[in-house]
């Protein structure tokens, strides 16, 4: 009796702390992470993440679609989508970004001409030099900048819903407040707003 005992907690303590990701880690392939803890990431090819706590850092060469996850440290070299998760230190994304109710919270510097949040929490933003101008971030919703927001090359556009917010300084940019989609929309193409009817 108490063999297998010990052989089932075993079993169920092996599976409780087994790596929640599959897939290729190395050199290329894609990975897949479910509900789980991981201790660190590293990947070159598409992550796929629902559910996972991410221990250590993060980094991944390719792209990114997390929804529901919790990381340490974050850097992509690729387009990120996330979705209602945390990064709780800092964040680097060398390309796209798409956020919605995800909390960021430390700094989160970005190589790319097109951000989109959605109802998140930021501390501060810093967007490096790119070849591609003007630099585009969309605050829609509640979305909500404890800090700065800066643009290394001046030409920053921050297109702002009535109930975001920027508690902080916007250096090397402008904010434009929109009042609908259409302007919404308008402002994440061109960076520019002219009024509707």
């Amino acid at each position: 009796m108490k063999k297998y005992l010990i052989v089932i907690l075993g079993c169920v303590a092996f599976n409780i702390f087994a790596d929640p990701c599959q897939g290729v880690y190395g050199p290329y392939g894609p990975v897949q992470c479910d509900a789980g803890v991981s201790h660190a990431i590293s990947a070159n090819g598409p992550v796929m993440m629902e559910g996972t706590t991410v221990l250590g850092s993060t980094n991944i060469n390719g792209t990114l679609n997390a929804d529901h996850s919790i990381f340490n440290t974050l850097q992509v070299n690729g387009t990120v989508v996330i979705k209602n998760s945390i990064v709780q230190r800092k964040t680097q994304i060398n390309g796209t970004l798409f956020a919605r109710k995800t909390w960021f919270n430390g700094l989160l510097t970005v190589a790319s001409n097109s951000v989109v949040f959605e109802d998140n929490q930021s501390v501060s933003i810093a967007f490096l030099s790119t070849s591609s101008s003007p630099k585009i971030i969309v605050l829609s919703g509640n979305s909500r900048v404890n800090g700065n927001i800066s643009f290394k090359d001046k030409d920053g556009i921050i297109c702002m819903s009535q109930n975001a917010q920027i508690t902080g300084k916007v250096e090397g940019g402008q904010r434009l407040i929109y009042q609908n989609a259409a302007e919404r929309a308008q402002c994440a193409s061109t960076g520019t707003i002219t009024p509707t009817a």
